[in-house]
C-alpha cells in the first residue's frame, strides 16, 4: 500500500507541475491540441489550469465525503479515505472503459471489488446500486432544469425579436 501512495503523490506532483509552471504548462496545453488538431484557446495560461485543478480536487473531495456518508446512512462502517477513493477509482475506471456507456456494470463491479473485502460483497453491491441511482439522480435533475428553462425561455421570445425566422 505504501507504493501506491508514493505513486499517487507521484502523479499528483506531476499534475500541479504541468499546471503550475508556466513553461511547462505551455509546452503540455501546446503538446495536447496538436495532438488534438485544435488551436489553443487565446490567453490560455497556467493559472487557468490550477484554478481548475482546485475546482476539481474539491469536487472530488465532496463526491468522496458525499459517498462516505451514503455509506455511514446504510449502517456500514469504513474507513472515510478507503471508500471515497474507491469510489472515485470506480467512477475514473467508468470514464476509461469508452464501449460501456457512462460506465454501466464496470463503475458497479469495480465499486464492489474494491469495497468487499472490508464490508463483504452483499453490502457492496447494494451501495453500488444506489450509488449509480443516486449519481444518476444528480446528474439528471440539473439537466433536466437547464432543460426545461431553455424550452420555456425559447417560448416567451417575442414573434420578431432576436430568433431566426428561416427567411
Amino acid at each position: 500500500m505504501h507504493r501506491w501512495g508514493l505513486i499517487g503523490s507521484g502523479v499528483l506532483v506531476a499534475a500541479l507541475a504541468l499546471a503550475a509552471i508556466p513553461r511547462v504548462f505551455r509546452s503540455a496545453a501546446g503538446l495536447w491540441f496538436r495532438l488534438a488538431r485544435q488551436e489553443p484557446p487565446v490567453g490560455l495560461r497556467s493559472a487557468h489550469a490550477l484554478r481548475w485543478f482546485v475546482l476539481y480536487t474539491l469536487n472530488w473531495l465532496l463526491y468522496a465525503l458525499a459517498f462516505g456518508v451514503l455509506v455511514a446512512s446504510f449502517g456500514q462502517v469504513g474507513n472515510l479515505l478507503a471508500v471515497g477513493s474507491a469510489f472515485a477509482a470506480a467512477y475514473v475506471v467508468g470514464y476509461v472503459v469508452i464501449f460501456a456507456p457512462a460506465g454501466a456494470g464496470v463503475r458497479e463491479l469495480t465499486l464492489v471489488g474494491l469495497l468487499a473485502p472490508s464490508m463483504g460483497a452483499a453490502p457492496a453491491g447494494a451501495l453500488a446500486v444506489i450509488a449509480r441511482i443516486w449519481t444518476t439522480v444528480v446528474e439528471l435533475v440539473p439537466a433536466a432544469a437547464f432543460w426545461v428553462r431553455h424550452v420555456t425561455m425559447g417560448r416567451r421570445q417575442p414573434a420578431g425579436g432576436g430568433g431566426t425566422t428561416g427567411e
